[in-house]
């Protein structure tokens, strides 16, 4: 599938997590695609997913745990071949409890419910794939808004949600930062509907930057 324009096509802004603090950078070129995508012809409106909130926590508890499981065989006898992120995170999946898991797939299921709904009405969701661009190697921590948040944390914050939920999802580059470095912006579809979903974001990255 190949479009030539987004009329007749929806698009939704999540108010309720996906509008949180980002780099000044990112909320400008985010704006920025938005204007874009509305002057392509496409129609956008606004839609909530409230259990997003709880979107990273819930991805460590399912995550971390299954992980464990899935080297249980392996870490007892060859745990000091692991890289050192690996290990930490392995040996971490020990740490979570039953009821976290649980909990965890129960916001899962709220996720899915409302991602679902929110894409009912609209073709596609659009966000910042990162609220920061890439930091400087070795860097820990990176401002975002009025405090410092692990890099860690700022890389996976947009991105754990369709990993929940199983929605397809798709990043393009859209400008750049001051400083020259690409700002991502990632589109959300409904099963199935990759093709939609790719010639969408495929038109936005075509049409470049304002």
């Amino acid at each position: 599938m190949r479009l030539d324009s987004l009329r007749g096509v929806s698009l939704g802004i999540e108010t309720t997590f996906f509008n949180g603090p980002t780099t000044p950078g990112v909320a400008a070129t985010f704006q920025a695609a938005i204007g874009r995508l509305e002057s392509l012809g496409a129609e956008v409106v606004e839609v909530e997913t409230p259990s997003a909130a709880a979107s990273i926590e819930a991805c460590l508890a399912i995550v971390f745990p299954e992980g464990t499981v899935a080297h249980d065989r392996y870490i007892e006898q060859h745990l000091g071949e692991y890289g050192d992120v690996l290990r930490q995170t392995l040996l971490a999946g020990n740490l979570y409890r039953a009821v976290d898991y649980v909990r965890a797939q129960q916001v899962r299921s709220m996720l899915r419910d409302e991602f679902g709904s929110a894409l009912e009405r609209v073709d596609a969701i659009v966000t910042p794939t990162m609220p920061l661009v890439a930091p400087r190697y070795g860097q820990s921590d990176v401002g975002i808004g009025s405090r410092d948040v692990p890099v860690l944390e700022a890389f996976i914050k947009f991105q754990v949600v369709p990993n929940l939920t199983g929605h397809p999802a798709v990043t393009v580059p859209f400008g750049s930062e001051e400083d020259g470095m690409p700002v991502g912006i990632q589109f959300f579809g409904r099963p199935f509907d990759e093709a939609r979903l790719l010639a969408i974001a495929e038109l936005l990255q075509n049409a470049g930057a304002v």
